[in-house]
Formats: structure tokens, sequence, C-alpha cells
């Protein structure tokens, strides 16, 4: 650095490259501290198998984050599960969570832990979803800690709220936002905004296609997922998905199973990049049902 500013330039050259450095510096700073956490903090292996796709597919205990009215999927049962996940670039997280679906309004607390090296996010969210007529809405809420960022570092709070409706001919679509009635004045809630559609034949085949879109903040734009699991006999599940990111993130291809009983389930994830540096990830998430 010192030596850089004691080269010896033209005199009117000087001010327009140092002025050009510390733009140059000055971007890459607010390029990293803008955005350490990408939305795929929220994502569970589930979630990764599906290429994204959770709006309106969310059926294991990744709705808590993605949409909470897929939490209608455990009517009258109860649940703890968790997952572990290692995927690109670095991102390492774990969770922890309870539903209670016995009741009207169900019920649930879900804890999770992201990292990104230093940087790291805990989060502890209580969410509720409701049955109409017409489908499922969902309400849940977070106390997020980060750390080992800047600005942005300590205590936040965010919310989601999601519905899901079923349409016709096996057919439902689904949506939520993030962080819209929030006033954090920082960039690392942004708002967001997810819509989705599925296909579903009972007991046998799932589709679905979401579309998302974070807001203000730089060089985002829509990205698009597409997934679909197959179960068979009953009891076994493969599931595949991709995901097409043009925001700052990466696209990237996923394939994984598991076991399906009336009692638990266990699923395993592979993932591998498509854009920038290849890389690879995994996870594993299991739960239990009562």
């Amino acid at each position: 650095m010192r030596r850089f500013l004691s080269v010896k330039t033209p005199t009117k050259l000087a001010p327009a490259l140092a002025i050009i450095y510390v733009f140059l510096k000055t971007s890459t700073v607010l390029a990293t501290e803008e955005l350490p956490f990408s939305d795929m903090a929220d994502w569970g292996p589930t979630t990764f198998m599906m290429g994204g796709a959770s709006a309106a597919s969310s059926s294991d205990h990744d709705a808590f984050l993605n949409n909470p009215a897929g939490l209608m999927y455990y009517e009258r049962r109860y649940s703890i599960g968790g997952h572990y996940l290692e995927t690109a670039r670095e991102q390492t997280s774990y969770s922890a969570s309870t539903i209670d679906g016995n009741k009207g309004v169900l019920s649930g607390f879900h804890f999770g832990s992201v990292s990104y090296g230093r940087p790291k996010r805990q989060s502890y969210t209580l969410a509720v979803a409701y049955k109409t007529p017409y489908g499922a809405l969902g309400v849940s809420t977070s106390a997020l800690r980060f750390t080992g960022v800047s600005p942005g570092k300590g205590w936040h709070f965010s919310g989601t709220m999601g519905v899901l409706i079923p349409v016709a001919y096996q057919i439902s679509i689904g949506g939520s936002v993030k962080s819209v009635l929030d006033r954090e004045k920082n960039t690392q809630l942004p708002p967001q905004v997810k819509m989705g559609i599925m296909y579903s034949n009972p007991n046998q085949i799932r589709v679905a296609f979401d579309a998302d879109r974070r807001f203000n903040i730089h060089n985002q734009d829509w990205n698009y997922s597409l997934g679909g699991d197959y179960l068979m006999k009953n009891y076994f599940a493969v599931r595949g998905g991709y995901h097409w990111n043009h925001s700052t993130d990466y696209s990237f291809y996923s394939a994984g199973g598991g076991i399906v009983s009336p009692k638990f389930e266990i699923y395993g994830m592979y993932m591998r990049t498509t854009s920038g540096p290849d890389s690879n990830g995994y996870g594993v998430n299991a739960q239990l049902l009562f």
C-alpha cells in the first residue's frame, strides 16, 4: 500500500488514480458487507434437493423460514426434527425445531445456525399456521443474531407471511413475503418475495416451480427454481432440482433421496454448482412424527 502511493506519477494523473483506487476498494468492501448471507441461508436439505422450490411445496421444517403456511403439512400431528448442511461457498448450517399440529392453529419453534466462514447468523423463530376453506395462512417471526459482519452486527428482528392455496386438478399455488414490514435499517434483512406453483399426485409425484427476488440491495434479479420428487412403494423417495440464480449467488443442480414412513422421515442430499468455481455440497435432515 505505501509503496503504491509512493510511486511518482504526473501531477494531474495522480489524484484520478487515487480516486479510482479508493472507489474500487470501497466497492469491494461494500459488496462484501452488504450481503454476507444469501437467501439460501434459509434453506435446509429438502429445499436444496428441490432446487430451491419451496413456496408451494414446503412439506418439512424448512417451512418456518420459507413459507410458514406449509406447516399445515403437520395437521393433526406432532413433529421434531433437524438438519446438518454443508453447501458451496463455505456455507454450513444446522437446525432443530418442533411443530404441534394437534390444535386448530398450528404452532412451532425453530432454531437455526448458519455460517459463511467468519460471518455467522443464529435465528430463533416462532410460527403459526391456520387452515381456511380456501387454503392455509402462515406467519413467522424471527429474532436473529449476526456476528462477524459489518454493518449489521447484533440482534435484529424479521417476519415472514405466506399462503398456500389448492387451485384445481391437483395444482397448488403458494407465496410468501419476508421482511416487508420490518423497520430494520440494515442490509442483512432485505425484503423478499417468493412465488410458486406445484402439481402433485398424492403419494406418488410432485413437481414445483418457484420465482423469487430480493429488493433494496444491489445486483439482485429474479431467480428461478425447478424441483420434483417421486415416491416409490410408499416408502422410498427420490428428489432432484435445478436453481437458476441471476443475482449475486450461484446456480446449481441437486439430487437426493430418503425414507418416508408414518413415524419418521430421513433424507440425504448432494448438490454441485454450475456457475462460478466448481463446488459441491451435501446435507442430511430427519424428523420424527407422532
